[in-house]
């Protein structure tokens, strides 16, 4: 019932124990060189790459210390904090929750687009589908209520020593601060048309300081490439959550609807692609953010079976179109696939 796809997650305990890792110079500049040359485009803006290599524990980065906009690519993360309360037996994946208008966020929702009023009821099951696969901002926000707020979600990654990821704000309160417009409040009713007209009009001296805070100082909702990948690292592995909530997870990620251009045509036919993408807005021909973390499991013909790696691509302050955007978070997925596959013949 709640599975849109289904693939073996390796759980063994022959799995390869991925320890801190620094690659020798030629892999570096091999991988660095790959990057750079996406990265060195007058308009291409800061671009964050963390890759770990699931089979060796070999791990690349590229800014990956560097702290970028998390946008939507905070609801896996989120997920996460869901199901430990599903673990726990707190919650159920079967639980009904009401949605009232109060619980309607800012766009992207098709749950806000397709609401009836005065109530419908909805799956938690349904709410993380929706959430990750579509990236529908009510789904994230209730599920950002159900398990306690963003300091819950946050408590994840201290659990788990996991630095480099803050959570802080639900989506009714960051999309608008972005542009200087008013948050709205979790139980506040939002008068949808009038967001949307708002934030067309959000383009004055007030918007610009605040997307430009937002890109260069803001640490709130933000994450650095090497955290990221260290999270998909530990969600690969089974140390977040069980192996059945690990595996409902990863099957709802390669599943994701969203950013079919970006790391999805980075991975050679016939891999699997589990991940979770985020883009904000744009002001004034700028992009703040166009991201995608995933777990790959690449197929290559020279190799007898499939190599996994954990990959997390942060691209901010971007001048490039959003097809240029997607591509380059593409080519930068291609130059993992290169480096594994080179991994692999040492």
């Amino acid at each position: 019932m709640f599975r849109t796809t289904v693939f073996a997650v390796a759980l063994s305990a022959s799995m390869v124990a991925v320890l801190p890792f620094m690659p020798s110079a030629s892999a570096r500049s091999e991988f660095d060189d790959c990057i750079a040359r996406l990265a060195d485009h007058p308009k291409v803006g800061r671009l964050g790459v963390g890759v770990i290599d699931l089979d060796l524990g070999k791990s690349y980065q590229y800014h990956g210390e560097q702290r970028f906009p998390l946008q939507s690519v905070f609801k896996a993360p989120l997920a996460v904090a869901v199901l430990e309360m599903v673990d726990s037996g707190k919650l159920s994946l079967r639980q009904s929750v009401t949605l009232k208008p109060s619980d309607m966020s800012v766009a992207y929702s098709e749950i806000a687009d397709k609401f009836v009023a005065p109530e419908q009821q909805i799956t938690i099951a349904e709410l993380i589908e929706k959430s990750v696969q579509e990236s529908d901002n009510t789904a994230a926000d209730v599920l950002m209520q159900l398990v306690g707020g963003p300091d819950r979600v946050n408590e994840v990654f201290a659990k788990y020593k996991i630095r480099g990821i803050s959570v802080d704000r639900y989506e009714r309160q960051l999309q608008p601060s972005i542009l200087a417009l008013r948050p709205y409040q979790p139980g506040e009713t939002i008068d949808r048309a009038k967001w949307q007209e708002d934030k067309s009009h959000a383009t004055g001296a007030a918007a610009r300081r605040a997307f430009r805070y937002y890109l260069e100082h803001d640490h709130r909702d933000s994450a650095t490439p090497a955290a990221m990948a260290l999270f998909l690292q530990e969600l690969y592995l089974g140390e977040l959550l069980s192996p059945e909530s690990t595996k409902y997870l990863i099957d709802i990620m390669a599943a994701t609807k969203t950013g079919v251009h970006r790391l999805k045509e980075g991975v050679p036919a016939n891999s699997v692609l589990a991940h979770k993408t985020g883009t904000g807005p744009d002001l004034d021909g700028i992009n703040s953010a166009t991201n995608d973390i995933g777990i790959a499991y690449v197929s290559v013909n020279s190799l007898p079976e499939k190599r996994k790696f954990a990959i997390a691509v942060f691209l901010s302050g971007s001048r490039l179109s959003e097809d240029e955007r997607d591509a380059v978070i593409r080519d930068v997925c291609r130059c993992a696939v290169g480096q594994i596959v080179e991994n692999s013949r040492k």
